[in-house]
């Protein structure tokens, strides 16, 4: 008798992710520990939190990436149109860094162990970086490789970048960026108040000049000493089981929204850094989820949409993350908050 093997390919969808999460649950974390007694008698207590701030964002960022090629690499079909998405590359010396860490911050620890390759409904999933355009500053794709360019982007001040600062002020996901409005006017264009342009003061604190692998060691110092500290008094911020690079993903990566109005606030150079700011929006998804794995999706905010023409190599108009994809009769029940009284929920559960 003749046998005959018939290989089935997979067919893969690719789901392209935003970034604005990790700065905006790190804003609502430092806000939190800067109201807490973590270091009593510590007189630079305010300027550690602002450098555990910062460096906590770099490492985030790094960790996002190495997750997304933990995901590429964990799945084996060829069978996608990778047209118009990153292909990531973290060095060698980042990856054993980053492997090498242990315990994290739980919202954090959750949100990025939520990224990877997923399969629904005999449909499989990845997520990857979109392939921005060339001199893109959007607020929702900074990712670690881009980093330094938008910090330097927003530093200047000039005309010509106004309506670029204006715009990523507006939705800024950076969690340290502090700003200077003494150099932005307040005018209106056909009867419109526009929002300030700010410029970025301390760009070089965000994301240094030529940062190396001696430099994340230094962050990952800085976030260690920090959680052992924190973790000693408020074990509720910290989780200790790290992240794995290589294990699936969760299917409320599927979650999509528009650019949501969401804000980092200013850091100030004195006192407390406030919360987000945040309202009300609509958020839907193309298969049907459970509440709790569509609250997911809303705090990982990883299907954020609307910046895609000015931006992207390959904008986005009819794939899974477009209003048409959602299921219409959903969205009533999905317009929901991004709000910080829910970051309880992602140390909790």
């Amino acid at each position: 008798m003749e046998y005959k093997w018939i290989t089935q390919n997979q067919c893969i969808r690719i789901l392209p992710v935003s970034t604005r999460a990790i700065g905006l649950n790190i804003r609502i974390l430092a806000a939190d520990l800067s109201r807490l007694d973590i270091f009593p008698g510590v007189e630079d207590f305010s300027d550690r939190i602002y450098k555990l701030t910062n460096a906590l964002y770099r490492i985030s960022l790094l960790q996002f990436d190495l997750k997304l090629a933990g995901a590429m690499e964990g799945q084996h079909s060829k069978n996608f149109d990778n047209h118009g998405f990153e292909d990531i590359f973290v060095p060698e010396s980042y990856r054993h860094a980053l492997e090498g860490m242990g315990a994290g911050f739980a919202p954090l620890i959750k949100i990025l162990s939520g990224i990877g390759f997923f399969k629904k409904g005999g449909m499989s999933f990845l997520p990857k970086h979109p392939r921005l355009l060339k001199g893109s500053c959007s607020p929702i794709y900074v990712r670690f490789s881009n980093l330094r360019y938008v910090v330097t982007q927003l530093s200047r001040n000039s005309r010509n970048q106004n309506p670029i600062r204006r715009k990523f002020y507006k939705y800024n996901p950076i969690p340290g960026a502090r700003w200077d409005f003494s150099t932005t006017k307040t005018h209106s264009v056909r009867g419109r108040k526009l929002n300030p342009a700010p410029v970025l003061e301390n760009p070089n604190d965000i994301m240094p000049d030529n940062y190396s692998i001696n430099l994340l060691r230094d962050d990952i110092a800085l976030v260690a000493d920090c959680i052992e500290k924190i973790g000693s008094k408020y074990p509720q911020y910290i989780s200790s089981r790290g992240i794995d690079f290589k294990a699936n993903g969760l299917i409320s990566q599927i979650v999509s929204t528009s650019i949501a109005e969401l804000r980092c606030p200013t850091y100030p150079t004195t006192g407390k850094p406030e919360t987000i700011v945040t309202e009300y929006h609509p958020f839907w998804a193309p298969i049907i989820l459970s509440d709790e794995e569509f609250c997911l999706g809303i705090w990982y905010l990883m299907g954020e949409t609307g910046d895609d023409k000015k931006s992207l190599v390959a904008p986005w108009n009819n794939n899974l993350r477009s209003y048409e994809a959602g299921i219409a009769e959903e969205h009533d029940e999905y317009v929901s908050e991004f709000h910080p009284g829910f970051f309880n929920f992602l140390m909790t559960t």
